[in-house]
């Protein structure tokens, strides 16, 4: 069997749901060719660097800004009792 399982460095939840994804894979089926990528680095090797400098520094230095447009995508605020919470 093969398995591509595509991800984005956009913090740890997306890196631990991509290695939780290929070890159930694994159990499975111990043969499987299992390949982890992520999907931004492969369609935009030149510019993916930036893009997720640009992700870590809001994050880390405008994370109010984060929150925001978090909540803007439908989602509940970070900060409140949730796992997404950056600096709450």
């Amino acid at each position: 069997m093969k398995v591509l399982v595509l991800s984005g460095r956009f913090g740890m939840g997306h890196e631990m749901a991509a290695n939780a994804i290929c070890e159930q894979f694994r159990k499975i089926d111990e043969q499987a060719e299992i390949e982890k990528k992520d999907l931004l680095e492969e369609l935009y090797p030149h510019i993916s660097k930036f893009i997720f400098g640009g992700f870590r520094m809001m994050v880390e230095h405008c994370y109010g800004i984060y929150n925001f447009i978090y909540k803007m995508s439908g989602r509940k605020k970070c900060g409140q009792g949730e796992r997404h919470s950056i600096k709450g």
